[in-house]
This record gives C-alpha cells, structure tokens and sequence, in this order.
C-alpha cells in the first residue's frame, strides 16, 4: 500500500514539472550588433583646366644617332643669382643718403602733407642703438638722445644731445655731445643755411632742409688728417614723435650709423650734462 502511494506521488511530479517549465518565459539574449556596410559610389574629384600646368615640349632636334624621346623632363629650376657663401650684409643704406637717386623713385609718395617747422617744433626723447658695420662678437652700443626744435620759418634753432651707454644698457662710461645750431633761410626754398651764434663767431658749415616730412641736417667738420667729416641728421616726423637715422662719414667712408626712436617729451636729460 505504501509503496503504491510513493510511486504514484512520483508520477504527479514528473508530468507536473514539464508543465511549470512551460509555464515559464524563457529569457532572450541581448541581440549583437551588426556591421552594416552601406556601398558608396567613388566619384573623382574635378579638376579644372587652369590648375593644368603642361610642360610643352620646345622643338629641340634630337642628337644623332638618339631617338626622340616622347615625354619632355624640364631642367631643374637654378637660382639665376646664387647666394654668397661668408658674406655680411652692412648697414641698410637709406635712398635719402644716395644723391644719385631720383626721391620719385626711392620711395612713394606720404599721403600727409608737407610737414613745416612748426610741425617739428618741441621736444623728443628717446632711445636707439647703434648699426654693426662689420662683424663682430659684441652687441652694439646703445644711444639715449634728445631733440628740441623751436622757432618758425624766419629762424629756427635745432638742439641736440647725446649719449653713448653700453650695450643692453650696461653700466659703462657714458659718453655725451650736445650741439645747437641755428638756421636762417636760404635764396633755394624749403633749404636752410646755419647762421653765427652771435656776433663776431663764425657760422658752423651746416644746412637744412625740409623734405616731405623729413628735416635733413648736414654738418660738416674739417679732419686734421685732411678731408671732411660729414654729419646726417635725417628726422622723420611720426605719430608719437619722430625716427631719426643719423650717419657720420670720414672722407667718404662710413664710419658710423645710429637708428633711433623718439617721442614728445616734456622732460630734459641737459641738466644732468
């Protein structure tokens, strides 16, 4: 009886448990993703015919006993002026320096008018260095200088100062010139002449001159080895004040050239000199 009992309650569990696993969803994997290739046709990129460039082939008859080739190779490019090799370039020279050159064609023309001496009267301040002439190991020397300009076209009387400092500014003995020289017109107009201090000295040999918007100072000196020293003052007026190039030569020969950047100012360094 019993063992009739356990076999039946074994014959419930087997047809009742593929009924429950039935009965239960079966869990879905996550779907993988899949590479879809989407086909492209190439379309080449056009080319107009002014970014052609063909080497036409000059009619140059083939050597003897050489076919003629059908593809044309150009020469390779030469630079028609070749670079010197241990060459130094010297100080850019200015067009205003070189009497031989037309001022029409060294430079175009400053569309703001012609500049007066009233237009340079005041004082500059300022700061330049000097030009290397030749090579050489050490920096160049800097310049502090001052420019003062009073009086009108009747008589106008130029100021200036100088001093030499070491390079980057540098502690070292400071060098100073200063020189006032006034002028007077002269028979050629826009050109000046330097007239006597007072009287009894000798006027200094020194003209100037107004060119566009530049006044142009030349100061000659004798050397006591013979010839002439000539000093150029070129001063350029600016928004904030004026350039200034200055070049000295001995004989002909530079000797010396200065690059400086002044501006108004309503201080003075004469009273330290």
């Amino acid at each position: 009886m019993k063992l009739g009992a356990v076999t039946l309650a074994f014959a419930v569990l087997a047809v009742s448990m593929p009924v429950a696993a039935q009965d239960q969803p079966a869990t879905a994997e996550p779907a993988k993703p899949v590479l879809q290739l989407k086909p492209t046709l190439w379309q080449p990129k056009t080319i107009h015919r002014s970014q052609l460039r063909p080497h036409l082939k000059p009619a140059i008859p083939a050597a003897a006993g050489e076919a003629e080739a059908d593809v044309y190779v150009p020469p390779s490019q030469v630079n028609a002026l070749p670079a010197r090799t241990g060459a130094v370039a010297g100080p850019v020279q200015l067009a205003a320096t070189h009497s031989n050159v037309p001022p029409e064609v060294s430079a175009s023309a400053n569309p703001m008018p012609a500049a007066t001496i009233r237009d340079f009267a005041g004082r500059y301040l300022g700061a330049g260095v000097e030009v290397a002439l030749s090579p050489s190991p050490t920096e160049p020397p800097r310049r502090m200088s001052q420019v003062e300009i009073s009086g009108d076209a009747s008589e106008f009387t130029v100021k200036w100062a100088t001093m030499r400092i070491g390079a980057n500014f540098k502690a070292e003995t400071v060098k100073s010139s200063q020189q006032e020289i006034t002028f007077r017109p002269s028979a050629m107009p826009g050109q000046f002449v330097a007239v006597a201090a007072s009287g009894g000295e000798t006027a200094p040999d020194a003209t100037a001159e107004i060119k566009d918007r530049t006044m142009v100072v030349l100061v000659s000196t004798p050397l006591a080895k013979g010839g002439r020293s000539i000093q150029r003052y070129e001063r350029t007026l600016t928004d904030s004040g004026m350039d200034v190039v200055f070049t000295r030569t001995d004989d002909g020969k530079l000797v010396r050239q200065v690059n400086l950047t002044l501006t108004r100012s309503g201080s003075s360094i004469w009273r330290s000199l």
